[in-house]
Protein backbone atom coordinates (compact mmCIF):
# COMPACT_ATOMS: atom_id res chain seq x y z
CA UNK A 1 0.00 0.00 0.00
CA UNK A 2 3.05 2.47 0.58
CA UNK A 3 4.11 2.21 -2.54
CA UNK A 4 1.31 2.24 -4.88
CA UNK A 5 0.44 5.21 -2.44
CA UNK A 6 3.98 6.74 -3.10
CA UNK A 7 3.67 5.48 -6.87
CA UNK A 8 6.93 3.39 -6.41
CA UNK A 9 5.62 0.35 -6.76
CA UNK A 10 8.65 -2.16 -8.62
CA UNK A 11 9.05 -5.64 -9.05
CA UNK A 12 11.70 -5.37 -6.44
CA UNK A 13 10.23 -3.09 -4.13
CA UNK A 14 7.08 -6.08 -4.32
CA UNK A 15 9.70 -8.99 -3.47
CA UNK A 16 10.73 -6.63 -0.36
CA UNK A 17 7.21 -6.40 0.91
CA UNK A 18 6.96 -10.37 0.34
CA UNK A 19 9.41 -11.31 2.29
CA UNK A 20 9.23 -8.80 5.13
CA UNK A 21 5.47 -10.23 5.59
CA UNK A 22 6.99 -13.21 5.89
CA UNK A 23 9.24 -11.84 8.24
CA UNK A 24 6.66 -10.03 10.02
CA UNK A 25 4.74 -13.66 10.30
CA UNK A 26 7.56 -15.18 11.88
CA UNK A 27 8.24 -13.06 14.24
CA UNK A 28 4.78 -12.84 15.84
CA UNK A 29 5.02 -16.19 15.90
CA UNK A 30 7.75 -16.38 18.05
CA UNK A 31 6.62 -13.43 19.98
CA UNK A 32 2.88 -15.15 20.96
CA UNK A 33 4.10 -18.41 21.13
CA UNK A 34 7.52 -18.00 23.67
CA UNK A 35 9.72 -20.33 20.90
CA UNK A 36 13.48 -18.75 20.50
CA UNK A 37 14.81 -20.64 17.63
CA UNK A 38 18.42 -20.21 19.71
CA UNK A 39 17.53 -22.34 22.50
CA UNK A 40 16.92 -25.54 20.57
CA UNK A 41 19.52 -27.74 19.34
CA UNK A 42 19.46 -28.45 15.50
CA UNK A 43 21.69 -31.48 16.11
CA UNK A 44 18.66 -33.70 17.06
CA UNK A 45 16.71 -32.60 14.02
CA UNK A 46 18.12 -34.73 11.55
CA UNK A 47 18.24 -37.86 14.37
CA UNK A 48 14.83 -37.98 14.53
CA UNK A 49 13.34 -36.91 11.57
CA UNK A 50 16.24 -38.77 8.79
CA UNK A 51 13.56 -41.23 7.50
CA UNK A 52 10.82 -38.33 7.12
CA UNK A 53 13.04 -35.90 6.05
CA UNK A 54 14.61 -37.94 2.97
CA UNK A 55 11.62 -38.75 1.41
CA UNK A 56 9.93 -35.30 2.01
CA UNK A 57 12.73 -33.49 0.63
CA UNK A 58 12.69 -35.98 -2.59
CA UNK A 59 9.35 -35.11 -2.76
CA UNK A 60 9.47 -31.11 -2.92
CA UNK A 61 12.50 -31.80 -5.32
CA UNK A 62 10.10 -33.89 -7.79
CA UNK A 63 7.72 -31.07 -7.20
CA UNK A 64 10.17 -28.53 -8.26
CA UNK A 65 11.39 -30.68 -10.83
CA UNK A 66 7.99 -30.88 -12.33
CA UNK A 67 7.45 -27.06 -11.93
CA UNK A 68 10.73 -26.29 -13.83
CA UNK A 69 9.93 -28.83 -16.54
CA UNK A 70 6.82 -27.37 -17.21
CA UNK A 71 7.22 -23.43 -17.27
CA UNK A 72 10.64 -24.61 -19.14
CA UNK A 73 8.45 -26.06 -21.59
CA UNK A 74 6.11 -23.73 -22.07
CA UNK A 75 8.15 -21.41 -22.86
CA UNK A 76 9.42 -22.98 -25.73
CA UNK A 77 6.38 -24.00 -27.11
CA UNK A 78 4.37 -20.58 -27.04
CA UNK A 79 5.03 -16.83 -27.40
CA UNK A 80 5.61 -14.31 -24.75
CA UNK A 81 2.64 -13.17 -24.17
CA UNK A 82 0.63 -16.53 -24.45
CA UNK A 83 3.46 -17.31 -21.54
CA UNK A 84 2.61 -14.17 -19.49
CA UNK A 85 -0.93 -14.96 -20.01
CA UNK A 86 -0.60 -18.74 -18.66
CA UNK A 87 1.36 -17.43 -15.95
CA UNK A 88 -1.31 -14.80 -15.09
CA UNK A 89 -4.14 -17.58 -14.95
CA UNK A 90 -2.06 -19.32 -12.79
CA UNK A 91 -1.69 -16.56 -10.14
CA UNK A 92 -5.04 -15.47 -9.99
CA UNK A 93 -6.57 -18.68 -10.50
CA UNK A 94 -4.33 -21.83 -9.25
CA UNK A 95 -1.86 -19.79 -6.22
CA UNK A 96 -5.23 -18.70 -4.21
CA UNK A 97 -6.65 -22.63 -4.37
CA UNK A 98 -2.89 -23.95 -3.41
CA UNK A 99 -2.64 -21.02 -0.55
CA UNK A 100 -5.93 -22.45 0.89
CA UNK A 101 -4.58 -25.99 0.31
CA UNK A 102 -1.79 -25.65 2.18
CA UNK A 103 -4.06 -24.36 5.06
CA UNK A 104 -6.10 -27.32 5.00
CA UNK A 105 -3.11 -29.62 5.23
CA UNK A 106 -1.49 -27.59 8.09
CA UNK A 107 -4.75 -28.12 9.98
CA UNK A 108 -5.57 -31.35 8.95
CA UNK A 109 -1.86 -33.09 9.22
CA UNK A 110 -1.75 -32.93 13.35
CA UNK A 111 -5.55 -33.86 13.94
CA UNK A 112 -4.64 -36.86 11.07
CA UNK A 113 -1.47 -37.77 12.94
CA UNK A 114 -3.23 -38.23 16.20
CA UNK A 115 -5.84 -40.12 14.73
CA UNK A 116 -3.21 -42.49 13.02
CA UNK A 117 -2.02 -43.44 16.97
CA UNK A 118 -4.99 -44.23 17.50
CA UNK A 119 -5.80 -46.59 14.75
CA UNK A 120 -5.93 -46.50 10.72
CA UNK A 121 -10.01 -46.39 11.13
CA UNK A 122 -10.02 -43.08 12.76
CA UNK A 123 -7.97 -41.50 9.98
CA UNK A 124 -10.54 -42.96 7.50
CA UNK A 125 -13.31 -41.57 9.74
CA UNK A 126 -11.41 -37.84 9.31
CA UNK A 127 -11.57 -38.06 5.54
CA UNK A 128 -15.18 -39.06 5.29
CA UNK A 129 -15.75 -36.04 7.27
CA UNK A 130 -13.83 -34.16 5.03
CA UNK A 131 -14.08 -35.01 1.56
CA UNK A 132 -17.59 -34.37 1.11
CA UNK A 133 -17.28 -30.65 2.21
CA UNK A 134 -14.09 -30.50 -0.06
CA UNK A 135 -15.53 -31.71 -2.95
CA UNK A 136 -18.81 -29.73 -3.43
CA UNK A 137 -16.49 -27.24 -2.60
CA UNK A 138 -14.16 -27.91 -5.85
CA UNK A 139 -17.19 -28.62 -7.68
CA UNK A 140 -18.49 -24.92 -6.95
CA UNK A 141 -14.57 -23.74 -7.63
CA UNK A 142 -14.47 -25.04 -11.39
CA UNK A 143 -18.37 -23.82 -12.33
CA UNK A 144 -18.28 -20.71 -10.70
CA UNK A 145 -15.08 -19.70 -10.95
CA UNK A 146 -14.52 -20.69 -14.90
CA UNK A 147 -17.82 -18.74 -15.38
CA UNK A 148 -16.55 -15.72 -13.32
CA UNK A 149 -13.20 -15.80 -15.24
CA UNK A 150 -15.62 -15.85 -18.44
CA UNK A 151 -16.98 -12.49 -17.63
CA UNK A 152 -14.08 -10.81 -15.92
CA UNK A 153 -11.18 -11.22 -17.95
CA UNK A 154 -12.65 -10.56 -21.51
CA UNK A 155 -13.58 -6.87 -19.08
CA UNK A 156 -9.56 -6.47 -19.60
CA UNK A 157 -8.76 -5.96 -22.85
CA UNK A 158 -4.68 -7.73 -22.83
CA UNK A 159 -6.30 -10.70 -20.76
CA UNK A 160 -9.20 -11.65 -22.97
CA UNK A 161 -7.92 -14.44 -24.17
CA UNK A 162 -6.53 -15.86 -20.99
CA UNK A 163 -10.49 -16.73 -19.93
CA UNK A 164 -10.20 -20.40 -21.73
CA UNK A 165 -7.60 -21.37 -19.71
CA UNK A 166 -9.50 -20.90 -16.50
CA UNK A 167 -11.15 -23.94 -16.80
CA UNK A 168 -8.62 -26.10 -17.60
CA UNK A 169 -6.40 -24.37 -14.44
CA UNK A 170 -9.35 -24.30 -11.89
CA UNK A 171 -9.60 -27.93 -13.05
CA UNK A 172 -6.46 -28.47 -12.00
CA UNK A 173 -7.01 -26.48 -9.06
CA UNK A 174 -10.30 -28.23 -7.83
CA UNK A 175 -8.08 -32.07 -8.09
CA UNK A 176 -5.16 -30.33 -5.82
CA UNK A 177 -8.01 -29.68 -3.57
CA UNK A 178 -9.22 -33.38 -3.43
CA UNK A 179 -5.77 -34.21 -3.45
CA UNK A 180 -5.27 -32.27 -0.32
CA UNK A 181 -7.04 -34.21 2.69
CA UNK A 182 -4.84 -37.92 1.39
CA UNK A 183 -1.60 -35.76 1.39
CA UNK A 184 -1.92 -34.45 5.10
CA UNK A 185 -3.02 -38.32 5.66
CA UNK A 186 -0.13 -39.87 4.26
CA UNK A 187 1.87 -36.97 6.07
CA UNK A 188 0.10 -37.54 9.76
CA UNK A 189 0.50 -41.42 9.43
CA UNK A 190 4.59 -40.43 8.33
CA UNK A 191 4.28 -42.73 5.11
CA UNK A 192 7.24 -40.95 3.19
CA UNK A 193 7.56 -43.25 0.57
CA UNK A 194 3.69 -43.40 -0.46
CA UNK A 195 3.74 -39.63 -0.34
CA UNK A 196 6.45 -39.56 -2.78
CA UNK A 197 5.38 -41.78 -5.65
CA UNK A 198 1.85 -40.09 -5.20
CA UNK A 199 3.91 -37.12 -6.31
Amino acid sequence: VALAIGDRVTAGGLVLCWGLGALAGYAGYVLRGGFLPWRGDPRRWPARTRRLAGWFTGTAVVGQVHTSAVTFLIGVGLSESAIALFRMVQVTVLQPVQNFNQAITSLLVPRLSKAAVMAKEQVNVQLRKVMPPLAALAVALVLVGGLLAQLIFPLVPRYADAAPLAWPVLLQAAVYMLQAPVLAALRGMHRGPLQFLQY
